[in-house]
């Protein structure tokens, strides 16, 4: 969640500077900078959805050779994520290191991650100088306990309410 705060132009006034002068980053810089947000976004979102489905797909293979790995990369790539890759064989499946370093079938959890990013961030701290409280709430729901409670639980408690991504939607320019 902390990446929301980079965008935030309060923080970036109080983190970014000039490495050997050590001026702050310009107010129209900063407004560049947070108007460029979200350069590209749907081709990211759209390319994270296709690499869920992709993980979810080659994980439920139960018999060596039952799809063609590369071909339905090619086409799901294409289909969902508006990627051609050309030549057919091409093995980009391999450059998707994830699917092997025991993210097994979770691959969906980083965008999942995102929306559940961006609902707590703006519900409890988007425009608002430092708010103790909320601080001190998700220190104590989500980061304290860690994995040892049910996380949607967490988020419920922090949010007062269940997840939207409602937040998210706005955060890519979906209003």
């Amino acid at each position: 969640m902390f990446v929301q705060w980079v965008w935030e132009p309060k923080s970036l006034r109080t983190l970014a500077s000039h490495y050997q002068t050590g001026a702050t980053m310009p107010d129209e810089l900063i407004e560049r900078l947070v108007a460029s947000r979200n350069t590209s976004r749907a081709i990211r979102e759209l390319r994270q959805v296709f690499r869920g489905i992709y993980d979810m797909d080659i994980h439920r293979i139960t018999k060596a050779g039952a799809i063609d790995v590369v071909a339905h990369y090619n086409e799901l790539s294409e289909r969902v994520a508006l990627a051609n890759y050309g030549d057919a064989h091409v093995f980009k499946a391999a450059t998707f290191s994830h699917i092997m370093q025991g993210y097994d079938c979770g691959y969906y959890s980083f965008m999942w991650a995102s929306v559940i990013s961006a609902d707590m961030f703006s519900a409890r701290f988007s425009g608002q100088d430092s708010d103790a409280e909320a601080g001190a709430a998700f220190r104590s729901e989500i980061l304290q306990p860690g994995g040892a409670c049910d996380p949607s639980a967490s988020v419920e408690r922090f949010l007062g309410r269940a997840p939207s991504n409602r937040a998210f939607l706005q955060t890519i320019g979906l209003n």
